[in-house]
């Protein structure tokens, strides 16, 4: 009998929709999303300042201007709601610098008004339109992006977050080779909308580590070998964390790994914060992920090269996204992304050596 897994009822995992907190991405995500897009789009272009008349430009330009134009209420809105406490992605701190350089947060500009007459002057933008105020903002954006300064951060953000992958993905592949079978248990773990946002990056850091520290002691991570957690900002949760703990499978049962899941959220949300924390089982949505063919959860064998590769691309590739991290201003650095402690050395078993195989960037 496996330990831990007695009272499992898969009655109680019937799968249902996001609740309010999680379900529908507000618009402000949407917004925020949509803004990173925009300046990734935006720093690419070589013909977003082009002058030059030539007729092949022309049409770009109008709609580029037509697309900005129309989303721009919205990407200010993102900034007057964003944490001041807090530094981003090396764009949008520019962006957000740029915003409060030209004083368009928080003047109660009725932007989609202004859209309205792009040509049409306003004295709250000091005698500029709309249509001015936009193009000095993105020329702004632009030329800050393209500084040394800004290259330099993007490029160090860039190189971490593919070393941290690689670094990643070696330690997963540690793991499997010192259990043959895996049980990945995935939660997101945050706060009550209530007090979403005002949890701080200090806090969430304290509860995770709380969490992690009852892995040797606590019945709901026996037979634990591993771990990954990411602390990221979203504006419809505010603070929270993506966890992917790896269970040996000769230990835990591999069909409860929803019951595994619930388990540690429960924890969470229970004895962790006290009723102040509550949780998304992502494991109750494999036979979703099943369909989509893009399952990372549940019991993954050593051999099942499509699931590993699935664990890379949907697990480890996203906790490695620097997209949404965040650091403090000021006050002691947190970490946002860490990873277990990998086996010292493989352990040898009696009879015949795994082959091995290419999954992804790793040789297994």
């Amino acid at each position: 009998m496996y330990q831990n897994d007695l009272n499992y009822n898969a009655s109680d995992y019937s799968l249902t929709p996001y609740s309010d907190t999680v379900n529908a991405t507000s618009a402000l995500a949407d917004k925020l999303e949509s803004l990173n897009k925009f300046l990734i789009q935006l720093v690419k272009s070589e013909t977003v300042l082009c002058a030059n008349p030539n007729a092949r430009y022309r049409a770009e330009l109008t709609e580029w201007y037509k697309k900005g134009l129309l989303q721009l209420p919205g990407y200010i809105e993102v900034v007057e709601v964003l944490p001041k406490r807090y530094t981003y992605a090396p764009y949008l701190n520019v962006f957000i610098e740029c915003c409060e350089a030209m004083q368009l947060c928080g003047r109660g500009i009725e932007w989609r008004t202004a859209l309205q007459a792009p040509e049409q002057r306003f004295d709250c933008l000091n005698d500029m339109s709309a249509a001015q105020v936009f193009a000095r903002l993105v020329t702004s954006v632009w030329l800050q992006c393209r500084s040394p300064a800004v290259c330099s951060a993007m490029y160090r953000l860039k190189y971490e977050a593919n070393k941290r992958y690689d670094n990643y993905c070696q330690y997963v592949d540690a793991l499997w080779l010192q259990s043959s079978r895996l049980i990945v248990v995935r939660l997101d773990l945050y706060y009550q909308k209530a007090l979403a946002h005002t949890v701080t990056l200090e806090q969430v850091s304290v509860d995770i580590n709380q969490l992690l520290l009852c892995a040797p002691y606590a019945a709901e991570f026996s037979g634990l070998t591993g771990y990954i957690v990411k602390i990221e900002y979203g504006i419809d949760k505010g603070i929270h964390c993506h966890v992917t703990f790896f269970f040996d499978g000769s230990v835990r049962n591999p069909g409860c790994h929803v019951h595994h899941a619930k388990s540690i959220g429960e924890l969470w949300k229970k004895v962790i914060t006290k009723g102040e924390g509550t949780y998304w089982n992502v494991n109750a949505q494999a036979p979703n992920f099943e369909r989509q063919n893009c399952c990372a959860v549940g019991a993954i064998e050593w051999h099942d090269l499509k699931r590993r590769q699935h664990v890379q691309d949907y697990v480890i590739r996203y906790a490695c996204k620097p997209d949404q991290i965040i650091h403090l201003k000021v006050g002691r650095l947190v970490r946002s992304i860490r990873r277990g402690v990998g086996p010292k050395r493989p352990v040898i078993r009696i009879g015949r050596p795994r082959q091995c195989h290419d999954v992804g960037n790793s040789r297994i």
